[in-house]
Formats: structure tokens, sequence, C-alpha cells
């Protein structure tokens, strides 16, 4: 009887161990977000994003394989009952680089950043997610680009509790967080899933600023997918449904690069022939334009905060953003 009572505890701590493994992100993932910010002094000036995030290729570095992580988005002007028709609204585009992914699979953690310089070795600061020992009552952190500077540094999550969560044929591990970040606009309960990340987005929410709500809608694999609503209700949904935004107007299906994002002195522009161009600030304000651009565009005069950028080439208009630091 010891015996098989023994052999059934064994059995219940390795089930338990194995379901519990850690999930590093996966490369197949597709990400699918919106997030909703106010691009005007206006009362009720916000607009919409859809944007869907995965990863085309990868990187070597020091040792390193970097995943390389775009972004694809639609915006639209959001109703409001006091009219509202000043503020810029971003152009769509397609496959506009974001930066670059690193997984710490022995340390269950999760680096990014917008650029890679020759033996690049990331630190604390490259961490977005930090999964290691974690229990019941602990803080997750999880790191926003534009609030990291702010006093107490990245956002912490209250851990209320812990479960897993299978997709794809594996379990993931999934925190019930309370959400208290001061950058978004929602509160609360939220989720944090290893291999997944944040449902207030994936990767745009650790760009959102304030008076910003991001939140994830679903995310998917070829033959996988999950649609989250209220940041907390997980539920089966089409592969299909949740795939890349494509086809949209004004950008075509390319891969451009503005970087670096965030930047300090200057960006650049990569597979575009920029022949013009116009930069917004986040309320709609024109804050740049030039007629030409040759090489590396200074933003040294910018003020720190997010920026729009529209570029013509070739009688074709591009959209992008970034943060100046």
């Amino acid at each position: 009887m010891r015996k098989i009572l023994l052999a059934c505890f064994t059995f219940l701590i390795f089930g338990v161990s194995y379901s519990q493994k850690y999930q590093p992100v996966d490369s197949t993932t597709v990400w699918n977000s919106q997030n909703y910010w106010r691009i005007s002094s206006g009362t009720c000036c916000y607009v919409n994003e859809f944007a869907s995030f995965q990863f085309h290729g990868f990187e070597l570095n020091n040792g390193n394989t970097w995943l390389k992580l775009y972004e694809s988005a639609a915006y639209s002007r959001v109703a409001c009952s006091t009219p509202c028709n000043d503020g810029i609204v971003p152009g769509n585009f397609t496959n506009a680089f974001v930066g670059y992914v690193l997984n710490d699979s022995l340390n269950k953690k999760v680096y990014f950043t917008t650029t890679l310089t020759a033996n690049y070795t990331p630190t604390t600061t490259n961490i977005v997610y930090d999964f290691l020992n974690k229990n019941v009552g602990d803080s997750l952190v999880w790191k926003s680009v534009t609030n990291s500077g702010l006093p107490g540094g990245p956002t912490k999550f209250k851990i209320l509790a812990i479960d897993s969560f299978l997709f794809a044929t594996k379990y993931h591990k999934r925190f019930k967080v309370v959400n208290n970040s001061v950058l978004q606009l929602s509160s609360g309960v939220v989720y944090v899933v290893e291999g997944i990340g944040s449902t207030l987005g994936a990767w745009n929410s650790i760009f959102a600023d304030f008076e910003s709500k991001s939140e994830l809608k679903c995310f998917s694999k070829p033959s996988d997918a999950v649609s989250i609503t209220n940041y907390t209700t997980f539920a089966t949904a089409s592969a299909a449904a949740c795939g890349t935004i494509s086809a949209l107007p004004e950008f075509k299906p390319a891969i451009i690069s503005v970087y670096p994002n965030p930047v300090n002195n200057s960006i650049t522009f990569e597979n575009i022939e920029v022949n013009s161009l116009s930069i917004y600030d986040a309320l709609g304000k024109l804050v740049m334009q030039r007629e030409t651009v040759q090489g590396p565009l200074s933003v040294e005069s910018l003020l720190p905060g997010i920026y729009f950028l529209k570029m013509r080439s070739n009688n074709t208009v591009y959209s992008s953003r970034f943060i100046k630091e």
C-alpha cells in the first residue's frame, strides 16, 4: 500500500512539474492588440490602433539569437459625442520593424532592445518580462519602455493566483495579477502568461504612454488561436480570425525600418528612399517638416515623447511612430 501511495505521489509531483514547465516566446506566434490614446488636446480626441505583432527572421549577436519583431497596424478615430476634428490619425502600415526579442529560458526572462551593436550584452534595463521564482503574493515586473524613467522604475503587478493554460499542446504558466500601472487607463485584474505576455498587450503595452489603454485581443499559431475578453477571459478562437493584419492602404508590404526607437539624437531609415517627411507630436501638432532627407535625421530638438512620422517615397505615403527620450 505504501509503495502504491508513493508511486501516486511521485506521479503527481512530476505531473505538476511538467505542466508548469517554462515556455519561452515562440517565433511562430502572432499577437493582435488594440491600443487607444489621445491625439489632441480636445476632450474626446482619441484614436484606435489595431495592431498585429509577429517575428520575421532572427539575428545572431554575441552568442545570442535575437528574434526580429515587426508590427502591422490600422488606425481609426474614436467616435465621440463632442465633435473632434483636430489631431492627426496615423496612416496604416505593414511590417514595420519594432525591435529585437531574446529568450533566456534558463533564467525565465524575456529581453527587448530596439538596436543591436557589435557584441551586444543585454542588461536588466532590457528585461520586459521576468518570471523567475514567482509565487502568489510576489510582484511580477512588467517593463514599460516609456515609464522606465519614472520614480519607482518599471511597473510591478501583485500576483493573486497562478495556474496553467493549455495553448498549442503546451502548458503555459499563467499569473493572475493586479494592474497598478499609472500609465494605463485600464485597471483591475489582468493576466500575464509565460511565452505570451501581458493581456494589456504583449508588445504594444510596453510602449504605452500616459492616458493610453492597450489590450491583447487574441494570439495565435498556424493551427491554434485564443481570444481574450476584458483582459481575463480566454477562449478558443479561429486561427484565421486571429491572423496578421494585411492588405492595408497607404503602405506597401515591404519591411521598412526606422531606428533606433526610442531615439536620443537621430533616426535612420532603411529600405526606403525618403523624398519628404512630416513629424507630429502626440497631440497632432506638426513639429518638423523636411522636403529632402539625406542620411540620418536629427531629432535632438524634439522634446521627450511619442511622435508620428509620415514619409513620402515615390508618390507613396508611409507611416511610423517613434519615442524621443
